[in-house]
């Protein structure tokens, strides 16, 4: 909400994007074993988000949870080795800061945002095409309207086998 005027998320505009893949997924598992996936991978999601923030805005690892589930320790250690690999070279301008834009009508959090470069982070099994419309679309409300050479950075970390996959657009 801003100036008393509520805006949409723009992970609520794509979700009612119909994705073929994921109707024959839910189909071939049944609704009620799909909606149970679902919502453990948006537990997964959640929870890695907070410990990526966390040690971005504190300079720490953040601390597995006890008992956390086996997908999210492999994401985690996915996400650490990306981290080590890239920390050099990151200087965040934003950590999961709500952005909101009236001229577009939307709200969004980008995960990380710096000079020229949005970043997401993502816990399936593959990168989907509504992925990279979420990270181009979180530009224009980032920085106000769409600049030359702004990228789009999507990092994968794959649930099972602790590795990751960047790609940048």
């Amino acid at each position: 909400e801003q100036d008393g005027q509520r805006y949409p998320r723009l992970t609520r505009i794509l979700s009612i994007l119909r994705d073929p893949e994921i109707e024959a997924w839910q189909e071939r598992v049944g609704t009620a074993a799909a909606a149970r996936r679902t919502q453990s991978a948006q537990r997964r999601g959640t929870a890695l988000h907070k410990m990526v923030s966390q040690t971005l805005m504190t300079g720490k690892d953040a601390k597995v949870p006890k008992g956390a589930p086996f997908e999210l320790r492999m994401c985690w250690q996915g996400w650490l080795r990306w981290y080590r690999l890239n920390q050099a070279r990151l200087s965040p301008q934003g950590v999961e800061v709500p952005c909101i834009s009236p001229t577009y009508g939307y709200g969004c959090t980008p995960d990380l945002f710096e000079a020229g470069m949005v970043t997401d982070w993502k816990t399936g099994s593959r990168l989907q095409a509504k992925h990279w419309i979420q990270g181009h679309s979180e530009v224009p409300v980032i920085y106000g309207e769409c600049p030359d050479g702004v990228k789009v950075r999507l990092v994968r970390l794959d649930p099972a086998t602790g590795d990751f996959e960047e790609r940048i657009q």
